[in-house]
């Protein structure tokens, strides 16, 4: 725990079918930072969620699928990412691909996601249950992002390598701009 950001490191991250995995939400906690370190994709099967308010932030270079009965259920916005690290302003790196990298001592909010060239898939199979409340932000952001059914608020990010920045004011207002920035 870093400031106002909680960290976690998974050699594999999954949630079989009928579990239910929850992060625990300390007062002073405004962002959970998941990253997974193994060679595997990440499986949610069924209930991610957040016991508070916190954003979720999980990032797996090597992929995520939400299956058919995955469901959100979180009082944050959530980041799922294949970026192979989240970046912070200090410079430092929270990397997924190089978990030995310097020990993140005096750390912000995270402002941007490293994403390698040829980043993996998200794949969302989820039925319609894959959604956050209005006033908070699901972000799917990878190389390709399959959506079956389309959810009905979310934002994706398809990128081939690029480091996309996020910032203090809103995770939708960054996407949104990064969008634009690549766009252009």
């Amino acid at each position: 725990m870093q400031g106002s950001n909680l960290f976690h490191s998974f050699k594999e991250f999954n949630v079989g079918e009928g579990a239910k995995a929850y992060f625990t939400n300390p007062g002073e906690i405004t962002n959970i930072l998941t990253r997974v370190t193994g060679g595997n994709a990440s499986n949610i099967l069924a209930t991610l969620g957040v016991l508070g308010p916190a954003n979720l932030f999980l990032i797996n270079p090597n992929g995520i699928i939400f299956g058919p009965n995955a469901h959100l259920d979180m009082g944050g916005s959530f980041v799922a990412s294949t970026a192979n690290s989240l970046v912070f302003d200090n410079g430092l790196e929270f990397s997924a691909t190089n978990p030995l990298s310097p020990p993140l001592l005096t750390v912000n909010i995270p402002v941007g996601l490293r994403l390698r060239e040829n980043s993996a898939s998200i794949v969302n199979q989820s039925s319609a249950v894959l959604y956050l409340p209005q006033t908070n932000t699901l972000a799917l952001v990878g190389g390709n992002v399959i959506l079956i059914p389309v959810p009905k608020k979310v934002q994706v990010m398809q990128a081939r390598s690029a480091l996309l920045p996020l910032t203090r004011y809103s995770l939708m207002e960054s996407l949104l701009k990064a969008i634009i920035a690549l766009l252009h």
